[in-house]
């Protein structure tokens, strides 16, 4: 008989390293990139810097604060999802399993759309590879009978 308490581990322990080499990548690579200043993408980037736009009481911003600022919100959301599932390997609780791999899942589906629309296949294969993870994982948590779990 298959213990399934250990494949949702494994599946969860799958999960939550796949989610942390994505935020580790995006992390490394987007605060490595430096592009050519006589590149197209250089002088996109300059012309996002260059001009500052009053935003009241939080004061001048540019878009490439914008941008620079929600790469660094993705990183933050990478380690965030990578932390729930962690937790939800380390929970006996059954209910609590499914609860945080569900909400994982969600987001992760949702940041997986988004990327889908503005972004790249990379990422999104890594939101793809996380989400079917936690959807396995998932589904051996509903499986009535899982031994050594509370309910």
């Amino acid at each position: 008989m298959i213990d399934r308490l250990s494949v949702t581990r494994k599946l969860l322990i799958a999960a939550a390293a796949t989610s942390g080499v994505q935020a580790l990548a995006h992390a490394t690579i987007f605060l490595s990139f430096a592009p050519q200043a006589d590149s197209v993408q250089g002088r996109v980037i300059a012309g996002m810097r260059a001009d500052h736009f009053d935003y009241g009481i939080l004061g001048r911003r540019s878009y490439w604060d914008f941008y620079f600022g929600y790469g660094l919100i993705a990183i933050v959301l990478a380690f965030l999802i990578t932390a729930v599932i962690a937790i939800a390997v380390a929970t006996p609780d059954r209910k609590t399993q499914v609860r945080l791999s569900g909400s994982a899942m969600a987001t992760v589906l949702v940041h997986g759309a988004i990327i889908a629309r503005y972004f790249f296949v990379l990422p999104l294969a890594f939101d793809l590879m996380v989400a079917v993870l936690l959807g396995a994982a998932l589904i051996t948590l509903r499986v009535r009978g899982v031994s050594g779990m509370k309910r």
